[in-house]
């Protein structure tokens, strides 16, 4: 699976720009890191929903790699049902939203920021943010 943040701008459903920078998220990850037991099955069981395009913010990026915290990492987890820290009604909400085609988010603690996964509702787009970006 090839993922690639573009430049330019990409608009969110929160009608506001983000700007991205080029990345290659195409490295190999462990496929046992951080799945829950019961998905320790092939990859293609494990992704729950479609992301659609990847993008992330500079800021984002810059926070991954001064927490040498891998981008497809927090994607996979993302994209398997691990929501971070969320609250439980927001994780209740992931799980219908995965059944009903709501807006997917999860945060992940990553030194002092929290970097935000969301997949818009149409999952045409999922992107990597600070919650600071929102």
């Amino acid at each position: 699976m090839g993922i690639t943040a573009k430049e330019g701008t990409q608009r969110s459903m929160f009608n506001h720009s983000t700007s991205t920078k080029e990345t290659d998220m195409t490295a190999p990850v462990n496929h046992q890191q951080q799945q829950e037991p019961a998905q320790k099955a092939s990859c293609k069981a494990c992704v729950l929903f479609e992301l659609g395009a990847v993008t992330a913010t500079p800021a984002a990026i810059e926070v991954l790699a001064s927490g040498e915290v891998d981008f497809v990492t927090l994607i996979r987890r993302h994209v398997r049902g691990d929501f971070g820290n969320v609250c439980p009604d927001d994780a209740e909400a992931n799980r219908e939203a995965i059944e009903n085609g709501s807006r997917i988010l999860s945060s992940y603690p990553v030194g002092n920021q929290d970097v935000w996964v969301i997949t818009e509702a149409d999952r045409s787009v999922t992107t990597v943010q600070l919650s600071s970006d929102y």
